[in-house]
């Protein structure tokens, strides 16, 4: 059993020096989500199969749904090297991947980019068909037009690459955060005890995304 001088309490730390370790484990978070998700497509991907038995149809919305969930890993995932309230992945830091990699994440952005982002290239380009009955016939006539949904979808090929990008760049960051950590602990153990608990221990609230961006959040000061 502990007595109360064992116990611990943890206390406000938003100095300006801790920026960019918040910043850090901002950017974790988007990467773990966006491996989860390319790990969850490509388990369901092996069901993916024209075999006897199998609903066609309902194997088919499956599909859709993995490219759906493709495409939103991917803007989560280049959202960790934009810039805003916080800082994003360093170019350097993508500069030192492997060339494979590194032509990975070029795919990537082009893909956010110029399909899932904004319709700007030919991938959005939905082809229009007319349906003729008796083809080659007398009498054949055209029975209906409609358009094809598009002709490029990302599929579990694309989850084990941006997967394998994504659990890269995390190791990276798990370094980092080790280093920062270790660096903010020095800092917070210069200083006496009580300039650390004067800063309170109260959480700070979730911001409403109703609200004005970065509600609820303290800016990092002394």
């Amino acid at each position: 059993m502990f007595t109360p001088e064992e116990l611990t309490t943890r206390f406000d730390f938003c100095v300006p020096e801790a920026k960019w370790l918040s910043d850090l484990t901002g950017v974790r978070n988007d990467l773990e989500a966006v491996a989860r998700i390319c790990e969850r497509v490509q388990n369901d991907a092996r069901n993916f199969k024209f075999e006897p038995g199998v609903n066609v149809m309902a194997m088919m919305d499956e599909r859709m749904l993995a490219a759906d969930l493709v495409c939103a890993a991917i803007v989560r995932f280049m959202r960790t090297h934009g810039t805003g309230v916080r800082s994003g992945i360093p170019s350097s830091w993508v500069d030192d991947l492997p060339i494979d990699l590194r032509s990975a994440h070029t795919y990537f952005k082009n893909l956010r980019d110029k399909f899932i982002a904004h319709s700007v290239n030919p991938l959005e380009d939905n082809q229009v068909f007319a349906w003729v009955k008796g083809y080659g016939t007398l009498g054949a006539q055209v029975t209906r037009v409609d358009s094809s949904p598009g002709r490029y979808l990302p599929g579990s090929g694309d989850a084990g690459l941006l997967g394998r990008l994504t659990n890269t760049l995390l190791a990276r960051i798990s370094q980092e955060i080790d280093a920062e950590s270790a660096r903010l602990l020095g800092i917070a153990r210069s200083l006496s005890i009580d300039e650390v608990c004067k800063r309170g221990s109260k959480e700070l609230p979730i911001p409403e995304p109703t609200k004005h961006a970065g509600s609820g959040r303290t800016p990092f000061k002394e």
